[in-house]
């Protein structure tokens, strides 16, 4: 089956976005599933909360995305790998309510974040995403950061069911196809 790069680009961005609403992801952060609540009852939650699960939700969007081009930039130039990161964002932030979903006060906020943290992803292998994440983590949270996150992060990279291992695997089986190297 033949795939265009902007098929498996939008693949990606789907795959990630239901990682952000994976229990597994969760309970690799130590939560019991993912956290679900409406925005009236995000007022009764503890700031120091909000900020860990914001920067969680937006995160693992990210590494798993990051994961996937990573396998995409074997077979790419840097030219292409930008453009397929604005279609990933634009897939993503073209979707009603999800701004919102990420917690973000507007548009560019959220692409200049997801941007920021692709390209922060991008320049390690994956084998240091813990890293990565445990660094931004501490950047982002400030005082809130878990310090058991550092082993949770970990997780992701070490983990065979790691949804940023099988994304990376998944990517690298797709571009074994034959592909359309266009967009």
């Amino acid at each position: 089956m033949t795939q265009s790069i902007k098929e498996i680009a939008i693949e990606l961005t789907i795959f990630s976005g239901k990682m952000v609403l994976d229990d597994w992801m969760w309970r690799a952060f130590g939560y019991n599933k993912r956290p679900k609540r409406g925005a009236f009852f995000t007022k009764f939650i503890s700031r120091s909360r909000i900020v860990r699960e914001t920067f969680l939700i937006r995160e693992i969007f990210i590494a798993c995305c990051s994961s996937g081009l990573i396998a995409l930039s074997s077979k790419v130039d840097t030219d292409m790998i930008s453009k397929i990161i604005g279609l990933i964002i634009d897939s993503l932030l073209n979707v009603d309510g999800v701004t919102a979903a990420f917690r973000f006060n507007s548009r560019r906020e959220a692409e200049n974040y997801i941007l920021e943290g692709i390209n922060e992803y991008m320049k390690e292998d994956i084998g240091n995403f813990n890293t990565v994440l445990f660094d931004r983590a501490q950047s982002f949270t400030e005082e809130y950061i878990n310090k058991r996150w550092l082993v949770s992060a970990a997780r992701l990279i070490v983990d065979k069911d790691s949804p940023l291992v099988t994304i990376n695997e998944t990517t690298k089986e797709l571009l074994n196809n034959a592909i359309i190297y266009d967009i």
